[in-house]
């Protein structure tokens, strides 16, 4: 098993057999969002996307809960302008297609 740097105690992950476990990890908040697990995901995302070790993603979450409300739904306003403004392109696409539950489209791939 290989532990991933996510940057953030909002966010795990980690590869075993081919398999990347991301776990969304703020269970006294039903795993909504955070702008830092935002963040991580998105990096995340993009790493293990370009990683030819890795043939899944399992997404999870701490706790009793997966995410609070819809996916589109756990993100606030002040998140949601971070997706927009401040990741680099790879990481917004990444952090778009979860949240429009679709495959990333990367330009130059």
């Amino acid at each position: 098993m290989t532990a991933l740097d996510t940057g953030t105690e909002d966010l795990r992950a980690e590869i075993d057999d081919g398999v990347a476990v991301i776990t969304m990890n703020r269970p006294d908040r039903r795993n909504a969002f955070s702008e830092a697990m935002l963040s991580a995901l998105g990096a995340v995302l993009a790493q293990v996307e370009t990683d030819e070790a890795v043939g899944s993603v399992v997404l999870t979450g701490a706790g009793g809960a997966f995410c609070a409300g819809e996916l589109g739904d756990c993100m606030d306003l002040e998140v949601t302008h971070h997706v927009h403004t401040a990741l680099t392109e790879d990481h917004r696409e990444a952090a778009r297609a979860f949240v429009d539950k679709r495959e990333p489209r990367f330009h130059g791939r």
